[in-house]
């Protein structure tokens, strides 16, 4: 990754942690328990506290792919 810097030479630094954070799975493919509590974290870490953008992204997971209990 390139170094950025200010006008000044200063080093830009980001604030905060900026790790991406996924979950892999296939459309349409059963999910355990743990991937959807896996999965619900990270909706809840990434959707910035915008509750609508939240409950958007959890009917599509819960849509797309359905829970396995035996898995």
């Amino acid at each position: 990754m390139a170094v950025i810097y200010n006008e000044d030479g200063t080093k830009k630094v980001r604030k905060g942690d900026k790790t991406p954070i996924a979950m892999i799975k296939r459309v349409g493919e059963p999910i355990s328990l743990r991937d959807a509590t896996k999965a619900l974290h990270v909706i809840k870490t990434t959707s910035g506290g915008n509750k609508l953008l939240e409950e958007a992204r959890r009917k599509r997971l819960f849509k797309t792919n359905p829970i396995d209990i035996n898995m």
